[in-house]
């Protein structure tokens, strides 16, 4: 994961708005920006890690956990209290 999070630095560290596309590019690999690439990152960027760490937090968009497992079910209890019927 380090080597992935280093080759997204290089790739983006000299673009305008470079900090952004890294971390959605991050989002969009492993569904989460981890709490270990927020070191390397500002590290890369020349910023503090309380910098990353805000942009992070402040946008919805990111995620610092991963994301839980969506567990769908049909038919059943729900199907025989009529559930899926709205008032």
């Amino acid at each position: 994961m380090l080597e992935h999070i280093e080759s997204l630095i290089q790739q983006h560290r000299h673009q305008e708005g470079g900090l952004m596309l890294l971390l959605h590019s991050l989002q969009d690999a492993l569904g989460y920006v981890p709490a270990e690439a927020v070191a390397p990152i500002a590290k890369g960027f020349n910023l503090t890690r309380a910098e990353v760490h805000g942009v992070i937090t402040y946008y919805h968009h990111f995620r610092s956990t991963p994301p839980g497992r969506t567990v769908v079910k049909s038919g059943g209890p729900s199907h025989a209290r009529r559930v899926d019927r709205m008032n």
